[in-house]
Formats: structure tokens, sequence, C-alpha cells
């Protein structure tokens, strides 16, 4: 990753820094340094609080190293392997589950799991300093759901959202709760596109106010704004598009989401939040729905995208997860789409 970001020398020498000062802080917490995994490092440590320390202490430096890493943490136990006089490796389930804590990770994020919550709440009040997030819940290839909480300092801050790994959602679209932590994610701004948005306007008054509404206020109040780009029913192309899929209701479901979403914009106008909600009327079909969050920021723009397939329902086609930071050529095709759709539209009020 570092070697993409920037350039194979710099890479090579920004890794090497890391390794050699993550490996001084590791042996200064009473930690074994077992490996280096690249632009990485796998460490065991006897004493939990040794490695929450060793990782807080490593996301410090990396201002001054000029690098950004992301950390996990877990208890458990592992399995160790002689290699040679003074090397080793260790593997297992706890090893496996670490990697995926890791891989979920944002930059300059240091996650824990619930094992090792339950030892270290108990610490909190002797350790002032530190601070934890609210529990976070994401799924990880192999292990299954996590709970996971962000662990840091007062200095330092919590950066609050998760990282986006590369996912496929083979069945279809991901549930609410995972759509509203993907765009709980946001620091400027959230555009959701789609055929209709019928889904979206749904959301409003078909689910429960904490359960979406609620979300959607709380990242206006933050100052985000959030993008509605849906096709215009009066452009011929559309009609056509909804003919040959037998589609022909979808006009009026179409006109009825635009009038819900211009409803909930209207009513959040006059709370005076920072944010707004938009909504824009397209004038062409696309061909793919997608959420994107922050698309210009090269470490924290992330998307969720189907493409439309002929022989499926938009709602079944396979959604895929990724992240300008991990996939930045796929990302940025996808991104010049949304672009060109926000140009091709008109904003309605």
């Amino acid at each position: 990753m570092l070697k993409l970001r920037k350039g194979h020398q710099e890479g090579v020498e920004a890794a090497l820094r890391f390794g050699l000062a993550a490996g001084e802080v590791v042996a200064r917490c009473n930690g074994v340094l077992v490996k280096e995994l690249g632009d990485g490092v796998l460490a065991r440590f006897p004493d939990p609080l040794d490695a929450c320390r060793a990782a807080l202490s490593v996301k410090a430096l990396g201002p001054i190293l000029g690098l950004t890493g992301s950390f996990g943490i877990t208890l458990g136990r592992i399995a160790r392997y002689a290699k040679g006089r003074k090397a080793e490796d260790i593997y297992g389930s706890t090893v496996d589950r670490c990697a995926r804590i890791q891989a979920t990770a944002s930059a300059q994020q240091v996650l824990i799991d619930t094992p090792l919550y339950e030892v270290l709440k108990s610490y909190l009040a002797d350790y002032p300093e530190l601070i934890l997030s609210e529990p976070f819940t994401a799924d990880a290839k192999g292990v299954g759901s996590l709970k996971l909480w962000e662990l840091s300092t007062k200095d330092l801050g919590l950066i609050g959202r998760l990282g986006a790994p590369f996912r496929v959602y083979a069945v279809g679209r991901p549930s609410i709760e995972e759509k509203v932590q993907f765009m709980n994610s946001a620091k400027a701004e959230v555009i959701e596109v789609g055929i209709g948005l019928t889904t979206f306007a749904k959301y409003f008054t078909g689910q429960k106010p904490k359960e979406f509404k609620d979300h959607i206020a709380r990242l206006l109040q933050r100052g985000v704004s959030v993008k509605c780009l849906a096709a215009d029913p009066n452009y011929k192309g559309a009609a056509v598009g909804f003919a040959e899929r037998k589609e022909t209701h979808y006009k009026a479901d179409l006109l009825r989401a635009r009038q819900m979403i211009l409803k909930e914009r209207h009513a959040l106008l006059t709370k005076g939040y920072p944010g707004r909600l938009e909504y824009h009327a397209y004038r062409s079909i696309p061909e793919f729905s997608c959420i994107c969050v922050d698309g210009t920021d090269p470490d924290n723009a992330r998307m969720l995208f189907a493409p439309y397939v002929a022989a499926l329902a938009r709602a079944e086609c396979p959604t895929y997860q990724i992240a300008r930071a991990s996939e930045p050529e796929l990302f940025e095709k996808y991104f010049k789409a949304i672009v060109r759709l926000q140009q091709r539209s008109r904003e309605l009020l």
C-alpha cells in the first residue's frame, strides 16, 4: 500500500522507518516483534495493557514519521513455532482475528474487540487519559460479525469511523444498519445515486426515526451534506428504460419518492443545520446505484456501488464496497461517473 501511494523508493523507505520505530516501541512495552509484514508488523504481548500502550505509542509517532498506520488488537491463545535460535512465528484463530480487526481500522485508528474490551474497561478509571468509542459492528471474512471499539487518548482523539476494506455483498444490498454505519463515516459529503431512490425515501417513513432519520439529521448537524441523485421521470430516455424492464409503474413510484424526500428536506431546513439534504434530478439512466462518502478525500473516500445486471432485479444486483485509498483506479472511474451525473442534473428546491 505504501508503494502504491508514495512510489516504490519512498514506500520502501517509509516501511523501513515504520518497522524500526515499531520494533523499538514493542520492545519498550515488553512485547515481542514476531515479524515484519512489508508495511506492517505482527507483535505479541504477555499483558494486554502493554499491547494497547504500544499501539497508541506508534499511533502518536505517525505524524512525526510522516506515516499513517492502522492497528488491531485482540486477546486469546496462540500457537508459537520456533524458527531458528531466536526467530518464531505465531498461528491460530486469534492471529487471524487480529488481522481482520486491523483490516477494518481507518488510518491512525486503534481497534479492539470484545475479549480485550472486557479486560480493558475495568482499568479505565486508573488511566483517565484513555478513551473508548461507542461500539461498532463489522463483518469480517472468515470471522463473522465483530463488535469493535476504538481506543485512543484524549490528546490524540478518536477517528470515529471504520475503514472500508474491499467487500462484496453477493446477495444484494447491505442492510439499513450497514448503510447507516457507512454514511456515518462521512466528514463532508454523502452522495446517494439511484434510479428513483424509492428505498431511501421509504427509510424516512417506514423505519423508526432512530434507525435512519435521526442519523441523517446528525450528519447535517455535523455539517455533512447529503445529496440525492435520481432520474428525471419526464426524461424520454427514462421512460424507454422503464418500459424495457416492464416497469410501467416506476414513474409514479419515482414521483412519490421525490415528494417524500423533498418533504423531509424542507423539514430539516427549518432546523438550521450547517449541512444540507439536497435532491437532484438527472436526465439519463445510470448503469449502477451507489452511496459515495467523501469522494475526493484521499484517506476517507469510500463507496458502495452496484452495477445493474439486466437479468436481475436492481435490489438483487451484487454490491461492492471499495475505498479510494485501496482501489484508487476503480474508485476514480465510478466517481467520475457520479460527477458527470451531478453535472447533468438540476437541484429541486
